[in-house]
């Protein structure tokens, strides 16, 4: 294509999806090049541990039992996902990762109760448009921890998950 972008044409909505496309024009091959916005999908979480003591975990509290038969200090961590947008499908299904004790990776002392070896839980979940999904996840340390000076932290990363689409 020569002479592309020679001239500019945008502000209307040619696909009806409520976007404003823009047509790019190539003067010298007599052609024009549609590119159509998409729309933008607006996706907040937030996560936070529930416990009675500001985000602390009484480590000498142990109301939890591990498969050992072992008592362990636990809380839950809760997950709230909402998205939002111009344009978009009514149902979304997102794709998040969840990280217990997101500093220290290597060598994570907390887990997920139901899944003991873990501290990293991958989920999906279809979400409706502007309706707050929670997710509640029990958790507990590990017994007989070294490191009780670093502090906890949970992460939560997210994605649309893909529906269908090669690519």
């Amino acid at each position: 294509i020569r002479g592309f972008g020679f001239s500019l044409a945008g502000g209307t909505d040619l696909d009806s999806n409520l976007y404003p496309d823009l047509l790019v024009g190539a003067h010298s091959s007599n052609q024009a090049i549609l590119l159509r916005a998409r729309p933008v999908l607006s996706l907040d979480t937030e996560i936070s541990f529930e416990t009675e003591t500001s985000g602390k975990i009484d480590i000498n509290n142990k109301d939890c039992i591990i498969s050992t038969g072992e008592n362990v200090a636990c809380t839950s961590i809760k997950i709230c996902l909402r998205f939002s947008g111009v344009g978009v499908e009514k149902d979304q299904e997102v794709d998040i990762k969840l990280e217990l004790d997101s500093k220290k990776q290597l060598s994570p002392r907390l887990f997920l109760l139901s899944h003991e070896e873990q501290s990293v839980w991958y989920q999906t979940f279809l979400l409706e448009k502007e309706v707050p999904f929670c997710r509640s996840y029990p958790v507990f340390l590990r017994p007989n921890i070294r490191d009780k000076l670093t502090a906890l932290e949970a992460q939560v990363s997210c994605h649309l998950a893909r529906s269908g689409e090669q690519g």
